[in-house]
Order: C-alpha cells, then sequence, then structure tokens
C-alpha cells in the first residue's frame, strides 16, 4: 500500500525500556481520526521507528493497513495473556512472548503450588545405595527435586539416565549429570514407546514423579520387563487466587496452562469460559482443559517452549480475527 495511506501517532515514555507494553498514547496525527482495519496492535499491522530526543525516548507506530477511521479512544486495552505456572516459574515464557507480542500485558496469575511428596526422603537413600539401572525424569519439577535429592545423598554416579523434554534434560546437564536417552517427543507414551528393551532380566529403573502423575510409565516400562521403583517425590496442588487476582482473571484474554493441575486451580478459581482462548504446553493439559469446558483449546504436536508459544500465537490469531469481526 502507498505510505499516504499509512498514519502515525506517537506514544512517550520516560525513563523505559523499548520492549514495555504499558505506554501512554498522546494525540494522533494528522487529525483526531487515523484509518484502521485493526484496532488491535500487532507487529503484522505496524511498523516500529524510534529515535532519542533529550532525555526520554519518543517512539512512533505506523499503521500499514487502512480502513474506516476509528477515533482514538476506541482502541481497546492490550491482550492480556494469564501465565499460570508457580510464581518464579514463568519468566523464559514471559521473555518469549514479550519477543514475539511486544504489546501484549501477561499477567502472572499462579494456580499451582508445588508440595513435598511423601517419598520425597527417601530419595536421597535410594541415589546413595548406588542404582544399577536407569533413572527416568520426566519433568523439569521432577529433576529440580531429584537434583535436590542427588545433592544430599553425596553427588554419587549414576549409571544411565532419561530425560523427557528438552528443558528436563537441560536441568540435568545444568548440574553436570549426563542424559543417556531422550523420546523424540516429549511424553510418556513416547518414552515407553522408544525405550531401550532390558539388557538383563528384571533390569530397574528408579522414576521419582509427581504424585499426581499417571502410572502409564510405569506400566509400559514394566510391560517391557524392568523393575520400576517408583517414588512420589513431589505432588502439584490448587493455588488458592486472591480476589484481587480473580478479577484479572476474569479479564483475560489468553490463558496459559503447562500441567493438567494448573487447568484445575484455574477452574477452581475462575471457572471455564468458553470466550477464552486457551494455549497449552502439550497434549496432556490440553485434554484436561477441555474435559473441564474449555472450547477454544491450542496446543502443539510437541510439547515443549517452543511449541507452546507457537499455540499461543494460534490463540492470538484466533481471539484477533475475533476482534476484528466486532468492530
Amino acid at each position: 500500500m502507498p505510505y499516504s495511506d499509512r498514519t502515525s501517532f506517537e506514544y512517550i515514555t520516560s525513563c523505559m525500556s523499548l520492549d514495555q507494553t504499558n505506554f501512554a498514547f498522546l494525540s494522533p496525527r494528522p487529525g483526531p481520526y487515523f484509518p484502521m482495519a485493526f484496532v488491535t496492535p500487532s507487529p503484522v499491522l505496524f511498523r516500529f521507528n524510534a529515535a532519542r530526543k533529550r532525555p526520554r525516548k519518543v517512539c512512533t507506530w505506523t499503521c500499514v493497513e487502512s480502513g474506516h477511521p476509528r477515533s482514538l479512544h476506541e482502541i481497546p486495552t492490550p491482550v492480556r495473556i494469564a501465565l499460570t505456572r508457580e510464581r518464579g516459574k514463568n519468566a523464559v515464557l514471559q521473555q518469549g512472548l514479550r519477543a514475539v507480542f511486544p504489546y501484549a500485558e501477561t499477567l502472572e496469575l499462579p494456580c499451582v503450588e508445588t508440595v513435598q511428596g511423601k517419598d520425597r526422603d527417601e530419595l536421597p537413600t535410594q541415589l546413595a545405595s548406588g542404582p544399577s539401572g536407569w533413572v527416568v525424569i520426566t519433568s523439569p519439577e521432577a529433576a529440580a527435586v531429584f537434583i535436590a535429592g542427588w545433592r544430599k545423598a553425596g553427588c554419587p554416579e549414576l549409571r544411565r539416565i532419561a530425560a523427557v523434554g528438552k528443558a528436563t534434560g537441560n536441568a540435568l546437564r545444568a548440574v553436570g549429570l549426563e542424559v543417556q536417552f531422550e523420546p523424540s517427543k516429549a511424553t510418556g507414551k513416547a518414552l515407553v514407546k522408544e525405550f531401550p528393551t532390558p539388557e538383563t532380566r528384571q533390569e530397574s529403573i528408579l522414576y521419582p514423579a509427581s504424585a499426581k502423575a499417571s502410572g502409564d510409565v510405569v506400566d509400559g516400562l514394566s510391560a517391557k520387563g524392568y523393575s520400576v521403583v517408583r517414588l512420589n517425590t513431589y505432588s502439584t496442588e490448587c493455588a488458592k487466587m486472591s480476589k484481587a487476582h480473580q478479577l484479572l482473571a476474569s479479564d483475560t484474554h489468553i490463558v496459559t496452562f503447562a500441567s493438567p493441575s494448573a487447568v484445575r486451580g484455574w477452574v477452581a478459581n475462575v471457572g471455564a469460559s468458553e470466550d477464552i482462548a486457551v494455549a497449552c504446553i502439550g497434549e496432556t493439559s490440553a485434554k484436561a482443559a477441555k474435559s473441564l469446558g474449555f472450547k477454544q483449546v491450542h496446543y502443539p504436536e510437541r510439547p515443549g517452549m517452543e511449541g507452546w508459544i507457537s499455540a499461543i500465537c494460534d490463540a492470538m490469531k484466533l481471539y484477533e480475527s475475533t476482534s476484528l469481526k466486532a468492530v
């Protein structure tokens, strides 16, 4: 489209980095109305230019789509994305979303909390005795609890470790533990299907896991001929939201889930809405979301952070298309 069709307006910030989203809008140019086909800012629809002026930063967004005139006050609030992991565990996702959607507002609304499992104190004893077979870790949280127990046991040498998911493997490697096996897909089904057959009869597997984890891994590996020792080292419980968080959650456009426990926590605090878009880290969380009444559920074929952000992009597209129809 010709440049003459583009309309820009300025907003100004004081002592802020340019990737922050809570900017104050100034009057548009050249007049009180400007053409927009999309009233929700989008990296596809806007081009960004920045220039320093004295001690403050002046930034200009240029609209690259034209449409019917809209007044400035008709621009809606930014898209709100709820992050439901425990507080302090949403940083990686938050950074990724800021890179993809710099205009979106991310809200940390924890729906789960980790509590100690009944077998947690037994883990260091099992590790100190020197596991003769495999150790299977299926999530980053399970990895964090395992590492604490491994250190308490004096950091014994481990024969073989299997990790489900890139983040789980990276957490183990970060403390010097070598991972010998990772399934092609970060699911328990893929782990069981691709896991090597035992070298000896009744070869052992130590499986520290969440008390909420299903029995699929134990049943599948036992069927292959392994002797599996499961330790419920932790559990994830629903977190109680404050009234302020409940109000924020009720005005959210997209909610993200990394576990079925987070889905249950959200529903317990806010309820399931057919209007809100849901982006899950994987199929297991997506099934839980659908079973509890969510209709707009997105998830990647391969669980992981990259796929999760891709699912959020899909949810964003749906939200934007719905917003466009509404105006």
